[in-house]
C-alpha cells in the first residue's frame, strides 16, 4: 500500500483515504469516492436508503499533470 496521504489533482488535494476505487482506462482514471452520507425515508418500519458516490475523472489529454500524479501513486501500488 502506497504511503500517500494525498494526490494533486488539479487545484486541490484528494486524500487517498476517500478514494474507494479506481477504474483504469488508457487515456483516463475514474476515480470513485467513498459516499459521504445518505439520504431516503421511512414510513411504518419500512423504506429505501441509497448512498451516492462522487467521481472524479483524470483525463491524459486534458489534464496530463493530474494524470502523471494519479499514474505514479498507482505504480507505487504495483511495485509493492
Amino acid at each position: 500500500m502506497s504511503t500517500r496521504k494525498f494526490i494533486k489533482i488539479g487545484n486541490c488535494l484528494l486524500n487517498t483515504n476517500s478514494i474507494m476505487r479506481v477504474w483504469i482506462n488508457p487515456k483516463e482514471f475514474q476515480i470513485e469516492l467513498t459516499p459521504n452520507g445518505t439520504t431516503g425515508f421511512m414510513i411504518l418500519g419500512s423504506g429505501q436508503f441509497s448512498a451516492e458516490s462522487d467521481k472524479i475523472v483524470v483525463n491524459k489529454e486534458k489534464y496530463p499533470e493530474s494524470y502523471n500524479y494519479v499514474e505514479n501513486w498507482i505504480q507505487e501500488i504495483d511495485s509493492e
